[in-house]
């Protein structure tokens, strides 16, 4: 099987000397599912659930009426399996590198093909990627062996609990919830084990769509970009990764925003076999030939084309230019007692917001859909809205919802998916966490509406406010291990990947005076 390293050029996509070559293969659409002794077996639909393709079927009555919830947990506890049998065409066959990307796996599952095992899944918010040269050929059989996340949960916090000595809070759900237990010890949708806004339906299969990608030499898979702004100019500082076989490189590309008159090509050189590189480079735009993009209410939501082109690929994006910054000066240097502000600036203007929380519009992937997600972002707009969190118990939310949020001037608070509970620390969970988090700030931080990076939903306050108790765990080991997970993991990732943004620990949160105290 061919190696493959994932090169992070800083803004630039990659093109060979001779125009690089690839094609795609979609795994979307109709799959075989069952139970584990395939008393339950049908047709499924990916993207997609297992409720959802049980309702279409027939299996079960509408999960979301009346208490259906409450005889339908048998789903979430049996494992399932989902597999496809598909053809590539044989030309596909011929490049030097095949990729399996995989998105949405939900959760702990795993993945063969052909009857090799290719990896294991236990995050839902991780993209995986496996190479299946050698292993894919004309007809192919993809199988998901997924364990029940229910099942999966517990046995985790019992091996915790039998290493650490001490429960990770809360255990399960208050009881009122009939919800399911140690959401914390898996990294899936936590609203999915219940919540008081929503019934238990811990989903399983494959959320988002997959494919296999073949190319020679390289393929992008994707880019993003931060600014800085100083008196005289705008910097893009931007991020592409980039898939690369053992070939050497001579690369071209060409960056373009057509209406700041912004058309530049590059060449550079990557080595067979080097190490994985972050390339540094940045577009400056004179600042008086741009116009700020504005929340809801303050102006407008000026947002240009930019275009990359590498080759047979060409991918575009929209930028929009705006500057942040969050204000916690001490109200009066000599009193400091008084405590301190906490207001954001947007292109130098303080900023009331007003606006809601933003869950996730179904308790199932595949009923999330355009006309919903738009119907309630344009509701926002109309009430007056300029800010909505992106609640902490979600899930991170699609590029359709960013992309909308930064065309109607909606700011975006944007909470890591950590929420109400207390986290193991750990290096397994560790690790799963980083790649997480590395992962979705990456593909977030690009977009005009995403206004600060929270740690977490309430968990700051959930500790200070004493809401659990826990044998062998007191409330200084509990701080310890919340700085572990919060300040020595995810702060540090995320200020590193994204430092033209603040960074607060928790929602809601004391901001830098918690940091002073802890």
């Amino acid at each position: 099987m061919s190696a493959v390293i994932i090169f992070l050029l800083s803004f630039i996509l990659v093109s060979s000397a001779s125009s690089a070559q690839f094609e795609t293969a979609d795994l979307q659409g109709q799959w075989k599912f069952y139970n584990s002794n395939k008393t339950v077996n049908g047709r499924g639909i990916v993207p997609g659930d297992i409720f959802s393709d049980l309702h279409r079927l027939g299996f079960i009555s509408d999960p979301l009426f009346a208490d259906n919830h409450l005889h339908l947990r048998w789903v979430s506890s049996e494992n399932w399996t989902y597999s496809k049998t598909f053809e590539v065409d044989k030309r596909v066959l011929e490049f030097n590198t095949l990729l399996l990307r995989l998105k949405g796996i939900d959760t702990v599952s795993t993945v063969f093909l052909n009857g090799v095992s290719l990896l294991k899944t236990n995050n839902q918010f991780v993209e995986y990627v496996a190479d299946v040269a050698g292993i894919l050929g004309d007809r192919n059989v993809i199988e998901f062996q997924f364990m029940s996340p229910v099942l999966y949960a517990e046995k985790k916090s019992k091996d915790y609990l039998k290493s650490h000595g001490h429960l990770v809070p809360p255990v399960c759900p208050p009881a009122i919830y009939h919800g399911e237990c140690h959401p914390n010890f898996i990294r899936k949708a936590q609203y999915s084990f219940a919540w008081d806004w929503g019934p238990s339906f811990p989903t399983i299969g494959i959320s988002k769509p997959l494919d296999i990608v073949a190319f020679d030499g390289y393929f992008i898979h994707d880019f993003s970009w931060i600014f800085e702004r100083t008196s005289e100019s705008w910097s893009i500082h931007g991020d592409v990764r980039v898939f690369v076989d053992y070939s050497a490189i001579n690369v071209t590309i060409r960056v373009a925003i057509e209406e700041l008159d912004v058309d530049k090509e590059f060449v550079y050189n990557i080595s067979a076999g080097a190490e994985p590189a972050v390339l540094n480079f940045k577009i400056a735009i004179p600042t008086g030939k741009v116009e700020l993009w504005w929340p809801n209410g303050q102006g407008q939501q000026k947002l240009y084309t930019i275009k990359l082109v590498a080759g047979e690929q060409e991918i575009s994006r929209r930028v929009g230019f705006r500057h942040i910054e969050l204000v916690q000066d001490l109200v009066d240097e000599k009193h400091k007692d008084k405590g301190r502000h906490f207001y954001f600036k947007l292109n130098d203007r303080p900023i009331f917001l007003k606006g809601s929380n933003w869950i996730p519009i179904s308790m199932f992937p595949s009923a999330n859909h355009t006309r919903r997600l738009q119907f309630l972002l344009d509701s926002a707009v109309e009430a007056g809205m300029n800010t909505l969190r992106v609640w902490g118990g979600g899930v991170y939310e699609s590029e359709e919802f960013y992309d909308y949020a930064d065309e109607k001037g909606i700011l975006l608070w944007q909470d890591l998916m950590f929420a109400c509970a207390l986290y193991p620390i750990d290096d397994d969970f560790l690790d799963s966490v980083r790649t997480e988090v590395q992962q979705q700030v990456w593909r977030i931080k690009h977009h005009a509406s995403v206004l600060v990076w929270a740690g977490n939903n309430e968990n700051e306050i959930a500790i200070r406010s004493h809401w659990w108790s826990v044998a062998n765990y007191t409330e200084d080991k509990q701080v310890e291990d919340y700085t572990v997970l919060y300040s020595g993991t995810i702060k540090s990732l995320v200020e590193a990947a994204d430092p033209s943004r603040p960074f607060l620990l928790s929602s809601p949160s004391n901001g830098v005076r918690t940091e002073e105290l802890d």
